[in-house]
């Protein structure tokens, strides 16, 4: 069972994240390694060490930084 926060909940596929909705499609494919549930429309996600914001379209509002 996943925990749905803001209407998505992270899932995992061939060693990356991603987000599914409650009828099970992906809303945004894996491509994190790590992510964080949305929270006020935004979630926290780190590729390759490197840390940004994405919105609930998978576009980064914070780009990647260290």
């Amino acid at each position: 069972m996943w925990n749905f926060s803001n209407g998505f909940a992270v899932v995992s596929s061939g060693g990356k994240v991603g987000y599914i909705d409650k009828e099970g499609k992906y809303v945004i494919n894996p491509q994190f390694d790590i992510m964080d549930n949305f929270f006020d429309g935004l979630a926290k996600v780190t590729v390759s060490n490197k840390t940004g914001y994405i919105d609930k379209d998978g576009k980064y509002v914070w780009n990647l930084s260290n």
